[in-house]
């Protein structure tokens, strides 16, 4: 999966450049065929960006107003969307967790974290 612009690619292929071969039976036809696609995913809301690697600590800022995202890495925009139409979201139940990812505990230190809303 890359992040690129307003989008999410997503690529089904396999890292190998085998022939098909009978024993793949497990996969039906259609599966078969969407094999080694690379398919365009798109979502209001969702947005993504590439940071710059930085020696020293660095600030990330995140922004919605209802109509906009935004990512900011110390002061400077990264990222930006505009959403087609408003979004309303409710953050009164709104949680962080700290240092803890998809790829699992931060290999890092977290020297500051707030969140306002």
């Amino acid at each position: 999966m890359i992040p690129h612009g307003d989008s999410l690619y997503l690529s089904t292929s396999s890292k190998g450049t085998y022939e098909w071969n009978d024993r793949y039976d497990f996969l039906t036809e259609a599966q078969r065929r969407e094999y080694g696609s690379v398919l365009r995913l798109r979502m209001p809301g969702n947005l993504a960006a590439q940071m710059q690697w930085k020696e020293n600590p660095t600030r990330l800022t995140f922004q919605y107003d209802g109509r906009t995202i935004s990512i900011q890495q110390d002061g400077t925009s990264i990222s930006t969307a505009r959403l087609e139409r408003p979004l309303k979201v409710d953050l009164a139940d709104l949680k962080a967790s700290w240092s803890q990812g998809v790829y699992g505990p931060l290999n890092g230190e977290l020297r500051e974290h707030s969140l306002e809303h």
